[in-house]
Formats: C-alpha cells, structure tokens, sequence
C-alpha cells in the first residue's frame, strides 16, 4: 500500500487538512482541538482501512486475471456476495473469462473437427487416386488391348464422377456449417419434388427393373425446392444403393393440420441397430454401406431439412428394408 502514489498523495492531503483543522481547533480552544483531533485521526483510520481492504481485493483479482491469462487457474464462481463496484466487476470478470473459456473450447472443438474432416475427404479421396493412377499407368502400355483401354478409360471417368459428386457435396455442406447457404420460403408442391427427385434415377430404376411406387397426390409446404430436392435426392440415392435388382421403392404424401410428410420405404438389406443412430453422420459408414460409398449423402439431407424446420426419422429392419419419414412442419402462431 505504501508504494501506491495515489494513495500517498491522498494520505498526505489529508493530513495537512487535518494539522490545519487541528491547528485551527486549538486556535479556537482546547476542546475544540481535541475535538479536531479524535476526528481527524478516527477519519484518516477509517480511509487507511478501507484503501487497504479495496487494494488487497484489486491485487487479489489482478493476481486472478494474471493466472487465468496464463492457464494456471480454473475459473471459479465469485465467491464474494457484497455489493459494492468490486464485487460488480469481479462479477463481469467472471462472465467475461466464462465467455473466453466458451469459445476458445468452441474452436478447439471445430479445430478437432476440422482436422478430422481434412482426415476423412483425404482418405476418400486416395482411394479413386490410387485407383486412377494405375489405371492410367496401364493405359500407357502400347500392347494394351483395345477392350481393355476402353475399359479403363470408362473406369477413370467413373471414379472422376465420383470424386466430383464428394467434392460438390462437401462444399454443399460446409455452406449449411458456415450458415452461408441460402434458402428460400415459398410454396413448395411435394408432389413435384418427388417428381423431381427421382428424375435421375429413373433409367437406372428400369435397368435394374426396380419399381417406383409414387403417391404423393396431396402434401404442401414451406421451403426451398431445389436445396429440398437435393435432400430428398440423397436418401432416395442411398435406399436404391441398398436395393437388389427388383426390389420396389415407395413415396407416399401425406397432409395433416399440423406437417406435410413424406414417407421413403425400400426393401433392401435394412441397416443394423448400432448404426442407425449414426447414419446422418459425416462420413460414418455402417456394416451394410457399399463399397463405393463415402457416407455424406445423408449428412447433406440432415442439415437441409434442418434449416427447413423440418424432420428426418429412419426405422430399419435388417433383411425387411428401411424408411425415412420426413415432416414439413407448418409455422403456427
């Protein structure tokens, strides 16, 4: 306390106030100076006590703030309930280092995140490279048959589509976790986003003499076509990859007071249990996933039908099939 100047320059102010105040006292009687006396003094006691007791809590805080900027200290709940400017500012320290804390473990988190992320597109990635780069090392042999050429140019061009589909997906995705992509409301009809969902599955569909049992006369609701399309083109994408030749995939709309609902069932190999609660994850791939599959069709869908107030619930049975049941719900006020 001695080697605060501020307190220093107070102490000797008041001082000579209270030697010209006693000084005056006595002037005027010798009561008067005692009076003086004992007032002064039991005045500049209680200052010397209170600066005390205010200095040590400031160092107390400022020592706080220094092991906490360091990362020796946990972060404790203020444990002085008075009230007083201190006690309000030791307070706003704590919600303040709470807040700090809050976020750097957030970019920790997205730190981890992000490197795993970078650890799983890589690994996905090698593999159509590796694959392409022996083929090409192939397609470089001058007595290499016709056939075979032909078949390893088809062979390239498929694993670029592939690796052009993830990439595209990805980028999908990361716009819907920067919260950059855009969605617009407006009246969207579930029977031509079914329409326009299967669009692209149609010639595989009669290939594969598979049947696409549609019913979606009625249902409406309020979203975005396109990124909806996109979302309900993804889970249509996984049942047939998990259909054998034959099988029937159906779509039935619904309209209630309360959702438009849209019910995706196949018939195909059903997902295991442990996997169900897994299946929108990024990358996760279940006991049944095929073996060109990457395991981000579904985590596109999730954060779609997030951002559209909507919901995503699959019920599978393995051997029987599995179904998507996805609710539009309508904003009530």
């Amino acid at each position: 306390m001695s080697e605060d100047k501020h307190f220093r320059r107070a102490l000797v102010l008041g001082l000579v106030i209270s030697a010209l105040l006693i000084g005056v006292g006595f002037w005027q009687s010798i009561t008067m100076g005692i009076v003086c006396l004992v007032g002064c003094g039991a005045l500049l006691a209680i200052f010397c006590l209170y600066t005390r007791n205010q200095t040590r809590e400031i160092r107390r805080l400022s020592d706080y703030l220094t092991t906490l900027v360091n990362g020796t200290a946990p972060l404790l709940v203020p444990a002085n309930n008075q009230e007083g400017e201190l006690s309000l500012l030791e307070n706003n320290i704590y919600k303040t280092a709470r807040k700090l804390q809050t976020q750097a473990e957030l970019m920790q988190k997205d730190k981890t995140y992000l490197a795993d992320a970078l650890a799983d597109v890589s690994h996905q990635l090698k593999t159509p490279i590796t694959s392409m780069t022996v083929m090409t090392d192939l397609l470089l042999e001058e007595d290499l048959p016709a056939e075979k050429r032909l078949e390893f140019l088809k062979g390239i061009s498929a694993q670029l589509e592939k690796m052009q589909w993830m990439i595209t997906t990805l980028l999908k995705i990361s716009k819907f976790d920067a919260g950059t992509a855009v969605l617009h409301k407006e009246p969207v009809e579930l029977a031509a986003v079914v329409e326009q969902a299967l669009a692209p599955f149609i010639i595989q569909a009669e290939m594969r003499q598979m049947t696409l049992a549609v019913d979606c006369r009625q249902g409406q609701f309020l979203g975005d076509r396109l990124w909806t399309v996109e979302a309900v083109q993804n889970i249509v994408k996984n049942c047939l990859e998990h259909m054998d030749n034959g099988g029937t995939l159906r779509l039935t709309g619904t309209q209630t007071a309360l959702y438009c609902q849209l019910v995706i069932a196949d018939d195909g190999c059903g997902i295991e249990k442990e996997d169900l609660p897994h299946i929108f994850e990024r990358f996760y791939k279940g006991k049944n996933a095929g073996a060109d599959s990457v395991g981000i069709g579904l985590a596109l869908s999730k954060s779609v039908l997030n951002r559209e107030n909507a919901t995503v619930e699959v019920q599978s049975t393995v051997g029987v099939g599995t179904t998507f049941t996805i609710r539009f719900y309508r904003n009530i006020i």
